[in-house]
């Protein structure tokens, strides 16, 4: 049985939410008590689809972050330690299971109908889109650089500094394209977003459901 087809997006974003708060309500010292917490991310996963896949996402992006969150956790105790861990690991681990279950597109249809301004809507969804196009640009500059120099990938400072500034011009004229593209097409200033579903019976048993369970874990 897959979620996503009898919860809607919206009381999936909004249950995220609600987990994300009572996480943040912790202590610093509160490590032990968050443990029990990972019980939402692994029923969702299981829950979810592509169960492998969104696994290996997410403990690739919890590894990436890691390092900065270790930064953070040396100047504290051992407890603010384990718990900035714990807590950076279940708020991650919730949203990229979120993602996976609803899709980008559901993402952003649930904030619409959760009443998000248009602006910040229309924002993420062209940063979404168009990260990519970023990606296939540096990835075309490390391929020039490596052919003018022989082979070596190796970058020193100074070319660092150039390929940076040719990106950043780079950037400004593919987003000129775009808007001049987009205005053409008759752009209004909103992006149009997927059909959003409505609210239903199981969404407020699904939210009311694990809200009553967090807070019974909190107590």
């Amino acid at each position: 049985m897959n979620l996503s087809e009898i919860i809607s997006p919206q009381a999936h974003v909004l249950t995220t939410l609600i987990f994300t708060i009572i996480i943040a309500s912790f202590g610093r010292n509160d490590a032990f008590l968050l443990v029990p917490y990972f019980i939402y991310p692994i029923l969702i996963l299981l829950f979810g689809k592509n169960i492998v896949n969104t696994l290996v996402s997410t403990l690739k992006m919890v590894l990436m972050a890691s390092p900065f969150v270790l930064i953070l956790g040396i100047f504290g105790s051992w407890l603010t330690f384990y718990s900035l861990i714990l807590r950076f690991a279940l708020t991650v681990s919730a949203m990229i299971i979120l993602l996976s279950l609803i899709g980008f597109s559901g993402f952003c249809a649930a904030l619409v109908k959760l009443k998000i301004p248009s602006v910040m809507i229309t924002q993420l969804i062209l940063m979404h889109r168009y990260s990519f196009l970023l990606r296939d640009e540096i990835r075309r500059l490390r391929c020039a650089h490596a052919l003018r120099s022989g082979g070596n990938r190796r970058i020193s400072i100074r070319e660092f500094g150039s390929m940076t500034g040719n990106l950043l011009l780079r950037t400004f004229d593919r987003a000129e394209i775009i808007h001049q593209a987009m205005m053409c097409r008759g752009f209004n200033g909103t992006m149009p977003a997927t059909r959003v579903s409505c609210w239903r019976v199981t969404d407020l048993v699904y939210i009311t459901g694990w809200t009553f369970i967090l807070l019974m874990l909190r107590a």
